[in-house]
Order: structure tokens, then sequence, then C-alpha cells
């Protein structure tokens, strides 16, 4: 028979404070990295159909800054980018950072949102498809 050592004690969890761990990355704060999630994968979206109308010469410059369009990618971006820093995506941040963090993705999705619109029906009304 084989015996493997065993240890026992305490690995997890780290607290630099009496009842104040640094755990649960998985399960801490689902709804920002649910929106997290959604928000890039809507970013990638509207990537995409931006590169799609650009390569078809269906976007103006006039039409992207008119609608912003690009302007909203960089946002999008940006707010993404905050979010997945150690204390944002972790779970770790203070509730009044991770409200921040939610109003920014939020906006952006909206956004996000209505660019998709306005790219997917310049394409649909090019009549190119």
């Amino acid at each position: 028979d084989v015996v493997f050592p065993s240890h026992e004690g305490d690995f997890f969890t780290y607290t630099d404070k009496a009842n104040q761990y640094w755990s649960g990355y998985f399960t801490t704060r689902p709804k920002l990295k649910q929106l997290s999630r959604r928000s890039d994968h809507s970013l990638r979206v509207a990537e995409m159909l931006f590169v799609w109308a650009r390569s078809m010469n269906l976007l103006t410059d006039k039409m992207n800054k008119e609608y912003g369009l690009y302007g909203t990618l960089q946002d999008m971006r940006r707010a993404i980018a905050l979010v997945q820093h150690h204390d944002g995506i972790t779970g770790t941040a203070r509730v009044k950072v991770v409200d921040d963090y939610m109003l920014k993705l939020q906006n952006g999705m909206d956004k996000i949102d209505s660019t998709i619109g306005t790219l997917v029906s310049t394409i649909m009304s090019s009549g190119n498809i």
C-alpha cells in the first residue's frame, strides 16, 4: 500500500484584518463579471461590424464623426480594460469602485448597442449583402 503524505492546517484564506478575507475570485461580484463578459462580447461584435463596413467603403469619415462610432469603440475598450485591473475582476475592489466600474460598463453597453444598430443598418441598407 502506498501512503501519501498529508497536511493539516490552513492554506487559505489570506486575511489582513479580522474577518476580511481575500478569497472568492470565482464567486465574488458575479454581476460585474457577467457584465464584463457581455461588454467584451458586444465590443467584439461592434468591432467586426465596424471593420466590415469600413472595408466595404460604407463608413465615411463624416458619418463616423457624426455617430461617434470609433470613439464609442475606444471608450468601451477603456472601460473593459479598467475592470480587468487586479482589484476589479477579482472582486476585491471597494463597493464604490465596483459601482463605478458597473456604471462605466453599462453606459458603454448602451452606446455599443446603438453603434451595433447603426452599423447593421448601414450594412443592410447598402444592398451589398
